[in-house]
């Protein structure tokens, strides 16, 4: 796969064949997808600047390998998956990739003959798509949370049921890097994703109150490390205070103030001012996911945003764009 303009191609591997889930549908939904070489991956050519790979993680999937593709798979909390492709230089040298990701939710639609097309959920959904107008502010607050609750990594960990993953991507976005690389051969880009089933696979420093269920993310630990060089740990508490708004729903505040903090509250009089009053505490309960109080604030939160992607949110694709890095 080729685009003018930037310096190298990418490719997939696997065993050649066609998608079989969800094929027709989303050919009627996005006519630029086309099948790949593997089995799953839409590749998207775009205006020769970028290219774009579209992933389903239904397909091809180490978890999902012994699912007929012709059914569809839940995918849901405590899914995880893994994907690669390569970077094939068109010259020697230095070579900088920029890869985003991003997630592409869709709704099943049924027609008056019970016939199922796919819908994509973005900000342009409207009624004309078969949806109701409280339907479409469903999935489209369903399709934020599950941008929020999929997360991304660049490996994996070395200390089995210890925990899952290192370098942690919280902006989604991976820049690849290397020196001294020869012409047309193919150099590997792996990137793994998982739906975290509690928070407290995310959250916890340490498991001293017994609150774990489920094997960390990250590796546990009280120690954040510095700014110019923070933990894994650290860099995930950070990603769940910078996105609380795709993270958690509807959390309980006024059972996590305390009565002076209550009364406070009342004395501010504007929305931004109780938003950013709120977002503070919010932030320090996060930083402190270990006190139980908090914690179950913070989960009560996160298992709402995740009832909100299951009852809006059909299926979805993993895109990742792929442009000459800076």
């Amino acid at each position: 796969m080729t685009a003018e303009g930037i310096p190298f191609e990418i490719a997939t591997t696997g065993n050649s064949g066609s998608l079989v889930r969800n094929e027709s549908k989303l050919s009627a939904v996005r006519s630029e997808y086309k099948d790949g070489i593997v089995s799953g991956t839409y590749r998207v050519s775009n205006n020769g600047d970028s290219l774009k790979l579209r992933y389903d993680p239904n397909v091809d999937d180490p978890l999902t390998e012994d699912i007929d593709e012709s059914e569809d798979p839940d995918i849901g909390p405590d899914s995880t998956g893994s994907f690669s492709f390569y970077i094939i230089p068109k010259s020697s040298g230095t070579i900088d990739v920029d890869i985003l990701i991003d997630i592409i939710s869709f709704k099943a639609v049924k027609d008056q003959s019970n016939n199922e097309r796919l819908v994509e959920v973005n900000s342009s959904l409207t009624t004309a798509s078969g949806l109701t107008a409280e339907q479409i502010t469903n999935c489209q607050e369903g399709a934020e949370y599950l941008k929020g609750h999929l997360m991304f990594f660049t490996g994996l960990s070395n200390t089995p049921s210890s925990y899952s993953y290192t370098n942690p991507k919280p902006d989604k976005t991976i820049h690849f890097h290397k020196d001294n690389v020869v012409t047309d051969t193919p150099y590997p880009v792996n990137i793994y994703w998982t739906w975290p089933n509690t928070l407290g696979q995310i959250a916890l420093k340490t498991n001293a109150n017994n609150l774990l269920y489920g094997i960390p993310v990250v590796e546990q630990t009280p120690n954040m490390g510095t700014t110019e060089n923070p933990t894994d740990k650290a860099i995930v508490l950070e990603y769940l205070k910078d996105n609380k708004d795709i993270v958690f729903k509807d959390v309980d505040y006024q059972s996590g103030l305390t009565t002076s903090q209550k009364a406070e509250y009342q004395t501010l009089t504007t929305d931004a001012q109780r938003k950013a009053y709120l977002d503070n505490k919010l932030d320090n309960w996060i930083e402190n996911a270990d006190n139980e109080t908090y914690f179950d604030l913070l989960s009560d939160g996160y298992n709402t945003a995740d009832f909100s992607v299951g009852s809006s949110i059909d299926y979805f694709l993993i895109e990742l764009t792929v442009t000459n890095g800076t």
